[in-house]
């Protein structure tokens, strides 16, 4: 049972390690770098008039979370955390707070890629999803509940629930692009196709 472990924490280990060539994923951080502040942009500012009912899609969160469980390793989880720091920045919120969460989701996703994504775009909206969730009901937790608000009921149905389905329905818009920033050496061909 030793071995075993050890084997197991061999596995957790190499899911961390990068899966391309340097050049070739350098270029691929490089894409995905310029297209999280393509988004970031986007986000800040133009994505505000698509708000409905005061609830407008998180485009990097949707990214960075794509990203995870499907490109995997570390370098999913720094770009997540300077995502959310960036966002942070911009947003004028407490500083750490959304690199903090986007950090461990991200870690989250990256820990369940290999069990979790099959290449299915199911998969990776119900995962978008799931982590909205878990991402809204934080955000309210550190933010509203310290203060003592207690209408958990009313930020379930009018704020995260309806921007986890926001999160849903932009998934599929994003997919193609995280397509191409997190195409792997052996799998180079046909990532997108399901």
């Amino acid at each position: 049972t030793v071995k075993q472990g050890e084997a197991q924490k061999m596995r957790v280990l190499n899911r961390f390690q990068p899966k391309t060539d340097f050049m070739g994923s350098a270029v691929q951080y490089l894409l995905a770098v310029v297209f999280v502040l393509f988004l970031i942009v986007v986000q800040t500012t133009i994505v505000h008039a698509a708000a409905v009912f005061h609830v407008v899609p998180g485009l990097v969160f949707v990214f960075c979370m794509c990203y995870s469980i499907k490109k995997g390793g570390l370098p999913a989880v720094v770009l997540s955390a300077a995502c959310g720091f960036l966002l942070d920045m911009l947003n004028g919120r407490p500083q750490g707070l959304d690199a903090l969460l986007y950090l461990y989701i991200s870690l989250g996703c990256v820990t369940l890629h290999d069990c979790l994504y099959n290449k299915s775009l199911k998969v990776l909206t119900a995962g978008v999803l799931a982590a909205s969730v878990v991402y809204g009901a934080a955000t309210f937790g550190l933010n509203f509940l310290l203060w003592g608000e207690t209408r958990i009921g009313f930020a379930f149905t009018h704020k995260i629930i309806p921007e986890a389905l926001y999160n849903c329905i932009v998934t599929p818009i994003l997919y193609p692009f995280v397509c191409k920033c997190s195409v792997s050496k052996d799998s180079r061909r046909s990532v997108c196709r399901e």
